[in-house]
C-alpha cells in the first residue's frame, strides 16, 4: 500500500503540468477580420462568457532531440501553425529561452511567438506572448524584452482615410529591477 501511495504523485503530476502550462487563447471574428490573443496561465483560465476561443499550447510546437549519451534532451527548434481570420493571418510558433533544458532558464515554460499579417503583407512583427524581465538577457533571446513581449493582442482590419490597414492593440506587462537614484539627483528618464 505504501508503494502505491508513493507512486501516486508520479501519475498525477504530468496531467497537472500539462493543464497548468502557460499558453495562448485565440479568438477570431472572421467577418470583421478581428483577432484576439490572450496570454493565460492555464487552459481553464478564460472566462467562458467571453465567447469561444481556441487554446494553443506553445510547448506542443517546440521540437526536442532524443536523449543524448548523458541523458539530456535538447530543444532543436519549433514548428508553426497558421490560422486565417478574414483578411488577417496568424502564425504561432513555439519559443524557449535555452536549447539546453538543464541550462540557464532551460526549465522555464515554453512560450508562444506570434505574427499577424494582413492581406497587403503588413505585419505585426514577431511578438512573444507572456511576461518578461529586461534585467535577464535570456528574455531577449528570441524577441526584444520588453518591447516585443505582450500579454494580449487585438488586431483588426480597418479603413482609415479611405485606405485599408491593420490596427494593432498591444497589452504589455513586464517586471524590471532598477537601481535607485541617489539622494538629491533626479532620474533623466522620468523627466520626459
Amino acid at each position: 500500500m505504501i508503494r502505491c501511495l508513493a507512486l501516486l504523485p508520479l501519475q498525477v503530476t504530468p496531467a497537472l503540468q500539462a493543464r497548468q502550462q502557460p499558453g495562448l487563447y485565440y479568438a477570431c471574428q472572421a467577418d470583421a477580420s478581428r483577432i484576439e490573443l490572450e496570454h493565460a496561465e492555464s487552459a481553464d483560465a478564460r472566462d467562458p462568457s467571453r465567447g469561444p476561443a481556441e487554446w494553443i499550447d506553445p510547448s506542443a510546437l517546440v521540437e526536442y532531440s532524443a536523449e543524448d549519451a548523458r541523458g539530456e534532451v535538447w530543444r532543436t527548434g519549433s514548428t508553426s501553425i497558421t490560422r486565417q481570420c478574414g483578411d488577417l493571418r496568424l502564425t504561432v510558433s513555439g519559443g524557449y529561452f535555452n536549447h539546453r533544458i538543464q541550462g540557464e532558464m532551460g526549465a522555464a515554460a515554453d512560450f508562444a511567438i506570434v505574427e499577424v499579417t494582413d492581406g497587403d503583407g503588413r505585419s505585426s512583427g514577431r511578438l512573444a506572448i507572456g511576461t518578461c524581465n529586461p534585467s535577464f538577457p535570456r528574455y531577449s533571446s528570441m524577441v526584444e524584452c520588453p518591447r516585443d513581449w505582450v500579454t494580449g493582442l487585438n488586431a483588426s482590419r480597418m479603413l482609415r482615410a479611405g485606405e485599408a490597414g491593420m490596427l494593432l492593440d498591444l497589452v504589455h506587462h513586464y517586471q524590471e529591477f532598477r537601481e535607485p537614484v541617489p539622494a538629491g539627483e533626479s532620474d533623466p528618464a522620468r523627466q520626459r
